[in-house]
């Protein structure tokens, strides 16, 4: 395989199986997305720095980046990989054909391309990216994306595409290359790969997700390329035998075996394919509808509206910087515009949202530190569960396992808010006898850096499920008996 840069200069690429088949989805111009995740050691990085250089070489004046999450982490892995090994590996001499700018972290060729090298972490100063608004690039790279927000990709998309691509006739197109991980690559990516058959054909991209760009609903297409042990011939020996000392069989069927479909940690309870089943799922049709509110007022917390029908959330709102008053008129109108029974409006009442439940008679207060619902005869059920909060999650996390919670808010950023949330969930405690607990909410925080705000109102929607359940066992007159509630 051969490519011709800008000035004629001839590269000679050569390339493994799997990193064969990624070329040829990187040049097939009805592909978005080229997905090259798997096996640490299935040659990803240096495929990807080979793509990003080739392209810089091959078109005069454009306009590259590579982003890792850390600076410190990206110049000491990517960057390296790129000018150490692939530059020195086709003859590219710094200073004749390529320099590096470390104030403004790029590389600039001879031929008037540049290649940014982006840090992709959040920082409490811009959650948002905005940092990434006005940047324009022909292409783009994400190195180790599983270990970024998906707000990173979600901005970095709309950025490519933006310099000189019409002019010259280049495709807008990014590079993702990552190990295994069941966080949103997961259920962007591999999830529809799955579902789709598994198919490694990088001339027929599968649709990714429907999105905005600049108020433009758009479809991504995506190839994704599994990379499996044995795919590069260059990890054999050594690298092999050091992945194959480690002890971790989470983290062994990670990075060696290419795993997707690990289970991360025995004690969690949402896990990825059925967190991802949640945004496909269809569940049983009700007449019944549902608001659950969790409340916050001014600060960083998300004010958050989860609207159901039966157990779909078909709406999910989230505000900010909110006094007490203004939150109580918005679920008014909600309940006005809507038609919620206000026995059917439930408000987490801890904290601040005990204000607003007290400016709206007839709607119901949650506590999640109060006691489990459980009635006569059903004193081990009151006494299985830490409190309510815990009594819901495990409810919730039992309905997701079989299929019967559907989340149909049609926007990305807030699934994947949804599911972020949903993954801290997990059992505390576990190999101890006694209650069933929680991570702490603290602890929750501080692995999401925020609050788990659309979460809660997920897990707050078994209240009713709960309720109907204590109700109808007290109407049978107490005892052992267990009633059915149907869906």
């Amino acid at each position: 395989m051969t490519s011709t840069s800008s000035n004629g200069r001839r590269l000679q690429i050569t390339a493994q199986p799997k990193q064969e088949l990624a070329y040829r989805a990187w040049h097939n111009d009805e592909v978005d997305d080229v997905v090259f995740g798997g096996f640490a050691g299935g040659g990803k990085t240096w495929w990807g720095s080979e793509a990003i250089m080739v392209d810089a070489l091959r078109w005069a004046n454009t306009r590259y980046f590579i982003g890792r999450e850390t600076l410190d982490v990206l110049m000491k892995t990517s960057f390296v990989t790129l000018t150490q090994k692939v530059f020195k590996h086709h003859g590219l001499m710094e200073g004749q054909h390529w320099t590096y700018n470390g104030q403004s972290r790029q590389i600039e060729f001879y031929n008037g391309s540049i290649i940014n090298f982006l840090h992709l972490d959040e920082t409490p100063s811009d959650p948002l990216f905005d940092r990434f608004g006005s940047h324009e690039y022909t292409r783009g790279w994400i190195d180790e994306a599983s270990e970024v927000a998906f707000k990173a990709y979600d901005v970095l998309k709309s950025r490519v595409g933006r310099w000189n691509n019409k002019e010259i006739g280049i495709k807008s197109k990014l590079a993702v290359t990552l190990n295994p991980s069941q966080d949103w690559p997961y259920r962007i990516f591999y999830d529809k790969w799955k579902k789709a058959g598994r198919p490694v054909d990088p001339l027929k991209p599968l649709v990714s997700i429907t999105g905005l760009v600049e108020g433009v609903e758009v479809n991504r297409t995506f190839v994704f390329i599994p990379a499996k042990p044995g795919d590069n011939k260059y990890t054999a020996g050594e690298y092999m035998r050091n992945l194959a000392t480690i002890t971790d069989p989470v983290l062994k069927a990670r990075l060696m075996e290419g795993d997707w479909e690990f289970s991360s940690a025995a004690d969690i309870l949402f896990d990825a394919a059925a967190i991802a089943d949640m945004f496909t799922a269809s569940v049983k049709k009700s007449r019944d509808t549902y608001l659950t509110v969790d409340v916050a007022r001014y600060g960083g917390d998300k004010i958050v509206f989860t609207h159901w029908t039966g157990w779909n959330a078909w709406k999910i709102e989230m505000y900010t910087m909110l006094p007490i008053h203004h939150t109580a008129d918005k679920i008014r109108t909600a309940i006005l515009n809507y038609g919620y029974p206000r026995e059917h409006v439930l408000i987490d009442q801890d904290g601040v949202g005990g204000g607003v439940v007290d400016l709206l008679p007839g709607c119901i207060g949650f506590s999640g530190a109060s006691a489990p619902f459980g009635m006569v005869g059903e004193r081990e059920v009151r006494e299985r569960y830490e409190n309510l909060r815990v009594q819901c999650i495990y409810h919730a996390a039992e309905r997701a396992r079989n299929r019967q919670i559907a989340i149909s808010e049609p926007s990305v950023e807030v699934r994947e808010l949804v599911a972020a949330d949903l993954q801290q969930f997990k059992r505390r405690d576990s190999d101890k006898e006694g209650k069933l607990k929680i991570i702490k909410k603290e602890d929750i925080r501080m692995a999401l850096g925020r609050s788990p705000d659309i979460g809660d109102t997920i897990i707050m929607r078994s209240y009713f499920d709960l309720r109907l359940r204590e109700e109808a066992i007290g109407q049978a007159g107490g005892g052992s008996m267990h009633v059915f509630i149907p869906d």
